[in-house]
């Protein structure tokens, strides 16, 4: 996979990574990764729908966060435990559950969540079972986003 880095962010193959929320009122809003800012994503609505289908092995439900004032997605266990660390945290000012799909030509993901600290600095958290991160798909996707969120100028952890 050949990388380029352009002034607009990451591109991959002549293909800049893009990012897409889901505003609101239902509908979504595509922008190159260098255009969206914490308060768009923190604005905005988690990319997947909380939904329990019969057979679903996770389990999507609300937490209700004194930092958000509202609530804020979350799909297991593992989630929620990192979910109420961010909400304890004094440096935490914002948090977005699963705030956006980040693509390009070959990729695409959606962080667990994005944290957005007193400072105006942006972590993008991803959660996932340690027999996980050993899955090459797995770990080829969280290796290419942090690369794109690097260049973003977020931090980013898993």
């Amino acid at each position: 996979m050949l990388l380029l880095l352009s002034g607009l962010g990451l591109t991959v193959v002549g293909v800049p990574a893009r990012g897409s929320v889901r505003l609101v009122d239902g509908s979504t809003r595509e922008m190159s990764l260098a255009e969206p800012t914490a308060a768009t994503v923190l604005s905005a609505v988690p990319w997947r729908s909380v939904r329990s289908p019969r057979g679903q092995r996770h389990l999507p439900v609300w937490y209700w966060s004194a930092t958000t004032g509202g609530h804020v997605a979350y799909e297991s266990r593992p989630e929620l435990a990192r979910l109420l660390l961010a909400d304890f945290d004094p440096d935490v000012v914002g948090i977005a559950a699963q705030p956006f799909l980040v693509r390009d030509a070959d990729s695409r993901h959606v962080p667990g969540f994005l944290l957005r600290r007193v400072d105006g600095s942006v972590v993008i958290v991803n959660v996932k079972p340690a027999e996980q991160l050993e899955v090459e798909r797995v770990a080829e996707t969280l290796a290419w986003a942090e690369r794109v969120f690097c260049e973003r100028g977020w931090e980013r952890e898993v």
